[in-house]
């Protein structure tokens, strides 16, 4: 039986594709908080890139439509680097090309596995819990962010403890 979504793997990939390009390009929206807390580091002078896990052409799409280009230095993909979150090396790539020490970066993320891995690495950590990772338990120690942030717009307030420290940040873009 066909349910109109492709008669083959490629061809939904392809409707697949599509269909995120368009929510990206067209529908996705900032979280509300996010600009404005991304206009308070930039107007410091605090360095940040985004590590995702989200293709980069998809995140290239929304940043654009976000208008939010501006704040930062560089992009990269677990797809392009060749791993996942689960490893170390999306974050240690952002950290060599920031040029910033692991204690003094911040991570911004929604993902338990994200957090255990940077939380490893040394780095400090700020669980912006929204979507799916509200239900999430950390299992272990190292799962247990810094900083919890349950709402966006209450991010701001952090601002002030990473500008004391000068700290740079890696924040998983917090769209939609």
């Amino acid at each position: 039986k066909s349910c109109g979504i492709g008669s083959s793997g490629k061809e939904l990939f392809d409707i697949l594709n599509e269909t995120m390009k368009d929510f990206y390009g067209n529908e996705v929206e900032l979280k509300k908080g996010v600009s404005e807390f991304l206009e308070y580091c930039y107007s410091k002078g605090i360095r940040m890139c985004i590590a995702s896990a989200t293709d980069i052409k998809l995140i290239k799409i929304a940043v654009e439509h976000c208008k939010i280009g501006k704040y930062f230095t560089s992009i990269f993909s677990c797809a392009e680097i060749g791993k996942g979150k689960d490893q170390p090396d999306i974050y240690l790539k952002a950290l060599e090309f920031l040029g910033t020490g692991i204690d003094g970066t911040y991570v911004f993320e929604d993902s338990h596995i994200a957090i255990n891995t940077a939380n490893k690495l040394g780095m400090k950590t700020i669980w912006v819990k929204q979507g799916f990772s509200v239900y999430q338990i950390p299992m272990n120690d190292f799962q247990q962010a810094d900083y919890v942030v349950d709402r966006l717009q209450n991010i701001l307030p952090l601002c002030f403890l990473f500008w004391e420290q000068k700290a740079y940040l890696l924040p998983h873009v917090s769209l939609r």
